[in-house]
């Protein structure tokens, strides 16, 4: 086991200071923030006496007393707490630190401290948000695979919550197209919830993505932690898509917040007399895009990020179903498609439905409809009714 010194020479720099201060209960991410940048520091902060604390605007001395033993406290225990982190494999992440995600800096309310289980860079990618119910139909996990896997193999990282339902197919769905994936969990990362999906966890953890949370690592799952999980899927998404939805369902907090934070708000509508999609055409009716195909997604977040910019890969990668999606020069529109491409494209000489299409080929449906989406996106194809023909 290492020793407390060795933890803390291997975290990040305010680390250790911002993680004492999140263990005072009366601290929360706002009050930390104009703390530290009153005292000029996290340390600072965290060694602050009880007259510098009554300094500090809406800390009366009642107040201040009482954080003064709060950070007593804290300083006794942050030691302990590095060591288990670290031998836990987690890193701590504090608000502060040059690689604390951008997308979340905006936001007053965003977290103080991430933990983070597996690659830190998958938090600076362009994210798409996909959530929905836990308890769905077969039609919303088809989509959730659907929209999840030509997304991800687009080169936007999918943003979930790791739960039952849309989420788990969300971030399965990354997983088969090579892409990489977020699972922002409501609890601390000793526990894994639900339990079933420690596989997909770890598979996430091994593909490049992350497995983060704002929560203390003993923390249970509780259901009042998870509005503050939705809001950091939401901080991390460019645009959020909500698949799936009752009226009182988790997802509609995170698009809520979506909107809040100026992201994107799409939703994918179903049958009208089914409960789980009665959240999605709420939201449709009060101005969320209506989205349909992962071109729709693709089209709706344009405007907000190039899509060079979303391509952080710099090596090729090649899917399980065969898709080679090496860059090329010009842009992605103009490549030379790869080899499944140009077979789906010389067999569209005529028009012919999907599965017409995948007959013709003789190839795996699923690695059929992926290639046809994202030629969709490229504009290489198009859909004149149930049939499919070349654009160009």
């Amino acid at each position: 086991m290492a020793s407390p010194e060795l933890s803390q020479a291997l975290v990040r720099p305010s680390a250790r200071a911002v993680l004492a201060l999140t263990l005072v209960p009366e601290l929360g991410p706002r009050r930390i923030r104009r703390l530290v940048s009153i005292m000029g520091g996290p340390d600072a902060a965290l060694d602050a006496s009880i007259a510098q604390l009554e300094g500090v605007p809406s800390i009366g001395s009642r107040l201040a007393q009482t954080l003064s033993r709060g950070l007593a406290k804290a300083r006794n225990e942050v030691d302990h707490r590095l060591e288990h982190t670290l031998d836990s494999g987690v890193t701590l992440l504090p608000f502060d630190d040059p690689d604390f995600p951008p997308q979340l800096s905006g936001d007053e309310h965003a977290p103080a401290l991430l933990y983070v289980r597996g690659s830190i860079d998958a938090l600076a990618l362009e994210g798409v948000g996909l959530v929905g119910a836990r308890k769905c139909t077969a039609y919303g996990i088809d989509q959730a695979g659907r929209f999840a896997g030509v997304l991800a193999q687009a080169g936007w990282s999918i943003v979930s919550g790791g739960a039952r339902g849309i989420d788990t197919a969300a971030h399965h769905a990354a997983l088969r197209s090579a892409g990489r994936t977020v699972a922002v969990l409501g609890c601390g990362l000793d526990h894994c919830y639900p339990a079933e999906n420690a596989d997909l966890f770890d598979q996430i953890v091994g593909s490049g993505g992350a497995v983060i949370s704002e929560l203390p690592m003993h923390c249970r799952p509780e259901a009042k932690n998870f509005p503050a999980r939705n809001r950091i899927i939401a901080g991390l998404s460019r645009g959020v898509v909500v698949i799936e939805a009752g009226e009182k369902s988790g997802a509609l907090i995170t698009a809520r917040v979506a909107g809040e934070l100026g992201r994107e708000v799409l939703a994918i509508p179903g049958r009208v007399d089914v409960a789980t999609s009665r959240g999605c055409h709420a939201l449709i009716r009060d101005g969320a895009t209506l989205v349909a195909s992962p071109g729709d997604v693709e089209e709706a977040l344009s405007s907000l990020s190039s899509l060079a910019e979303r391509r952080v890969h710099t090596e090729p990668s090649l899917d399980p179903v065969g898709v080679d999606h090496r860059k090329t020069d010009g842009t992605d529109g103009d490549r030379m498609p790869n080899s499944t491409e140009q077979k789906v494209l010389d067999a569209l000489g005529e028009a012919l439905t999907l599965d017409q299409l995948c007959e013709r080929l003789s190839l795996p449906p699923e690695q059929v409809r992926a290639t046809v989406t994202l030629l969709e996106i490229r504009r290489r194809i198009r859909r004149e009714g149930m049939r499919l023909v070349r654009a160009r």
